[in-house]
């Protein structure tokens, strides 16, 4: 006999939906049968002119695999299975419709038959019927600036209703100020009960730009028996979880770093085991890459985006992609490339070099960046002065989001905590005070938020002598030390606990002068980037 809990796991059997179609892509009559067996999909990539259509020549449209560029008629023809997408790749300085929360609609799905026909917990997508004759993409023409912002949403995965809020209160206001030019969501958009993924891109909606969404680990239905039907309800809300865009002169690549192994069966908690994942980058994806980029400049830059990192400080199969050599390997024609991705909930910035694929004569290596996540500790931990918890990373560093600006073949990016100053980029940890005759030395820890080895920290006391360089000193953050066994101490009824600190390498240390005369004294913290940009951070010790 099944109990209630896993009953209501079930309780969508068999009740799928369509997955609506955007507005700005037209579908004519269904075509013949023996069309239909060609399996062939064609169409016109077009923009309106004094209401008429205008056919619209080498735009590149793609199947998941093959791109191709449309011709002077604006008409593509590429192959289709009876599960594939067929998308236009935005070029630079136009756009597609957005849905009401800025979800670009760019794609057809093409399913005649619908999810399979097995117990999903959440809804998939309906029978499409027959191919159409005609698959069409509107694109309408805008301005895009050289100089450009990107705000990056990293593993927002609320697991209820109450996190969502925590969410929408703690993170999406300040993304509102932003004035970014379009967001991208990191995957992990929520945290398995994907009835919350409409509510999630309401929220981010309401930042009134456009949101490109990552598949992440989280946001597959688990009673799925396969991979691919793991996917059906986010395809069916956001679309394809693999896609290119171009913005600028910036060109975007998003990948599905997740591969589901199938439905093991429940776990002792009542909900099904959740863990039977890898971080996998699957040969169509891997094929549509290298199609794409063969249409690509090298004089452009190329960021992909996705969930599990290419390369990670974690191991383990879920936490890293084994494909990733392949991947770099084609990236490193590319005098300008880098990367984002989510999933550790720490914030690092790693280096891909010919150990990992990406082999430059010129010595330059990859940056891919791991972005510090938007829930943070997932909601853990005691509750701030708002009610919203700390939900501090297990590397000492607040709950925030990205941000990545561009101009031309230039990037810089930075991690901001959320509800915090956009000067609040580093932590100082020391004594608050200390006798020098009975201490023998008292050490100074900066965390640097951004940093990474191509970093330069340096410290003094304010009025007592020069700067002196600090020394990179991998770490537990003290400040996370105190909050964890505060949480212990202290659990908050009916929230699971905050993990365990991890050492990051983003903290530097250095002593005190010994020969500090007593009283007041201003710890000055100075660290400069990996793009040139200063950081500043103080702290006030008491010698006594």
């Amino acid at each position: 006999m099944m109990d209630t809990t896993r009953r209501q796991f079930l309780r969508y059997a068999g009740a799928l939906s369509v997955g609506a179609l955007a507005s700005s892509v037209t579908v004519q009559r269904p075509a013949s049968a023996n069309e239909q067996s060609l399996r062939r999909a064609t169409g016109v990539v077009f923009t309106r002119e004094n209401g008429a259509r205008r056919p619209l020549e080498k735009v590149l449209v793609s199947n998941g695999r093959e791109v191709v560029r449309t011709d002077r008629d604006g008409r593509y023809e590429l192959s289709v299975s009876d599960d594939a997408f067929v998308f236009v790749i935005k070029p630079s300085g136009w756009r597609t419709e957005c849905d009401a929360d800025g979800v670009p609609k760019y794609y057809y799905h093409h399913r005649p038959a619908g999810a399979p026909n097995e117990q999903l917990q959440y809804k998939g997508v309906a029978p499409t019927g027959a191919l159409p004759e005609s698959i069409d993409f509107e694109l309408m023409p805008q301005e895009e600036p050289r100089r450009f912002r990107v705000m990056i949403s990293a593993d927002a995965q609320p697991y209820t209703g109450e996190q969502l809020e925590w969410y929408a209160r703690d993170t999406v206001p300040d993304m509102i100020g932003e004035q970014a030019h379009f967001g991208l969501a990191l995957g992990d958009n929520v945290g398995d009960n994907l009835d919350l993924l409409e509510p999630l891109k309401q929220a981010n909606g309401v930042t009134g730009v456009p949101w490109y969404y990552v598949f992440g680990n989280h946001d597959l239905n688990f009673l799925s028996l396969d991979d691919r039907n793991s996917r059906c309800t986010f395809e069916r809300i956001f679309g394809p979880s693999w896609y290119a865009f171009e913005y600028s002169d910036v060109h975007f690549i998003v990948l599905n770093t997740v591969r589901w192994n199938g439905f093991m069966g429940w776990a002792t908690d009542g909900r099904p085991i959740r863990n039977n994942y890898a971080g996998h980058l699957s040969g169509p994806q891997l094929e549509f890459v290298k199609n794409y980029l063969a249409h690509v400049p090298e004089s452009r830059r190329v960021v992909v985006c996705s969930h599990i990192p290419l390369i990670s400080v974690l191991s383990g199969p879920r936490h890293e992609v084994p494909q990733s050599t392949e991947l770099f390997t084609m990236l490193a024609r590319y005098r300008w490339s880098n990367s984002f991705s989510g999933h550790t909930h720490m914030n690092d910035h790693l280096f891909a070099g010919p150990d990992e694929g990406f082999a430059r004569d010129d010595g330059e290596l990859h940056h891919h960046w791991i972005v510090g996540t938007s829930s943070g500790s997932w909601y853990r931990g005691p509750d701030d002065e708002v009610g919203i918890p700390f939900a501090t990373m297990r590397d000492g560093i607040p709950n925030g989001y990205g941000i990545a600006e561009f101009e031309g073949t230039d990037y810089r990016v930075r991690f901001q905590a959320s509800r915090r100053p956009s000067d609040y980029r580093m932590l100082i940890h020391g004594p608050d005070s200390f006798n020098p005759e009975r201490d023998l030395s008292a050490t100074i820890v900066a965390n640097v938020f951004d940093g990474n080895e191509k970093c330069e920290v340096r410290m003094r006391v304010k009025g007592q002598g020069e700067w002196q360089r600090m020394r990179q000193a991998p770490q537990r953050d003290p400040a996370y030390l105190r909050l964890h066994a505060f949480d212990r101490a202290n659990p908050v009824p009916n929230r699971v606990r905050l993990l365990g600190a991890r050492s990051a390498s983003h903290m530097w240390a250095a002593n005190l002068p010994a020969d500090l005369k007593p009283g007041h004294h201003l710890v000055e913290v100075e660290a400069v980037d990996m793009f040139g940009e200063k950081m500043k951070g103080h702290k006030l010790v008491w010698v006594r």
